[in-house]
């Protein structure tokens, strides 16, 4: 039971990660990414907040755009 748990939180973890790389590869389109940009994507583990965060990485037309979306400051 416990290893369950265990794979389970790691499943989750490594699901997230994929999904920050995910929204970083497609904001490096624009130019190089911040990095306190890259710590607050990498940071993210809420599945819905990287959905919506992978979904606004591919409607973005800027990084600065992206940014104003969740009101990330530099």
């Amino acid at each position: 039971m416990l290893m369950d748990i265990l794979l389970r939180d790691e499943y989750r973890k490594g699901k997230a990660e994929g999904r920050a790389e995910s929204i970083l590869d497609l904001l490096e389109e624009f130019g190089p990414v911040p990095e306190y940009l890259c710590e607050r994507i990498m940071q993210e583990t809420n599945q819905e907040m990287l959905k919506s965060m992978l979904k606004a990485a591919r409607q973005a037309e800027s990084i600065e755009q992206f940014m104003e979306i969740y009101s990330i400051q530099s």
